[in-house]
């Protein structure tokens, strides 16, 4: 399986997974900002550069999600 599949099928899984979350009353603001929190925390990846650029990949679900 090549890089771009993998990457389209954990990005339709995470917005599946939310969206259900949500409907089972989760608070979506308050899940991104976990999210977020973790990024740029110690759990996030590799350096500054790496961590924004997950943070605004994380910008662009929640462009999705509404």
């Amino acid at each position: 399986m090549n890089q771009e599949a993998r990457i389209d099928a954990l990005e339709h899984l995470l917005v599946a997974l939310v969206l259900e979350a949500q409907r089972n009353g989760t608070d979506l603001h308050h899940l991104l900002a976990s999210v977020r929190g973790s990024i740029m925390g110690s759990n996030g990846p590799g350096g500054p550069k790496e961590k924004a650029a997950a943070a605004e990949a994380l910008k662009n679900f929640e462009h999705i999600l509404g």
